[in-house]
């Protein structure tokens, strides 16, 4: 195997990581606005700490895919390493170019908060809770990944001789397993059926079992 398309292989791996990230976020909180509700109602803390926290790695992700090259020994295995470092055909170096233009226009929007809110602490942003950084219109954030897609097809294509594999893994996540009890939960708690104390000693079992 060429040490280009051990490269590429590895950039998989990080697309994957970064998609699947990305689609545990949508899958939690972009789903169904129920589903949003429901959280809030559970366990609202919990929920918005985990909504920033996956937010902020997103950015992160976005950013770090799509980072300078580098140059010397420091360099960095991103969309602009493999467009400008890999020996291509100049006809593929312009169409991994033109699908790269497509990733860093999304990129540009969320720099300012990955460079001064998240990956660092910009002394006046955060003095002045400069909190609207990293904004782009409903869509680009999907776009952006099959634009990443699109990317990846055709640097695979040309060194492996086939169609790429998907970015998305199928079956990700399984966060409707989490709504699904949640939503028992609720149920339960509604069952007029159940006394207090049947539903106590059911909880206590329940956090034996899965706490003590």
């Amino acid at each position: 195997m060429t040490d280009s398309k051990r490269i590429l292989n590895e950039f998989y791996n990080l697309c994957v990581e970064a998609r699947c990230d990305f689609d545990l976020y949508r899958s939690a909180f972009e789903q169904h606005p129920k589903q949003t509700t429901l959280c809030i109602d559970a366990a609202p803390f919990f929920f918005n700490d985990i909504a920033r926290i996956l937010t902020r790695y997103l950015v992160i992700h976005i950013c770090r895919l799509t980072d300078p090259a580098g140059k010397g020994a420091k360099k960095n295995l991103t969309t602009n390493y493999i467009v400008t470092a890999l020996p291509w055909p100049d006809k593929v170096r312009d169409h991994l170019g033109a699908a790269n233009e497509l990733l860093m226009t999304f990129r540009a929007k969320l720099e300012p908060a990955r460079n001064r809110r998240i990956a660092h602490t910009d002394l006046h942003s955060q003095v002045n809770r400069l909190e609207r950084m990293g904004t782009f219109n409903k869509g680009e954030d999907i776009t952006f990944f099959a634009d990443l897609q699109t990317f990846y097809d055709i640097a695979h294509r040309e060194l492996f001789g086939t169609s790429a594999p998907a970015i998305a893994a199928a079956g990700s996540t399984d966060t409707h397993y989490v709504f699904r009890a949640f939503a028992k939960a609720k149920l339960y708690d509604r069952c007029y059926r159940c006394t207090d104390r049947q539903r106590n000693t059911d909880v206590l079992d329940l956090e034996d079992h899965y706490i003590g």
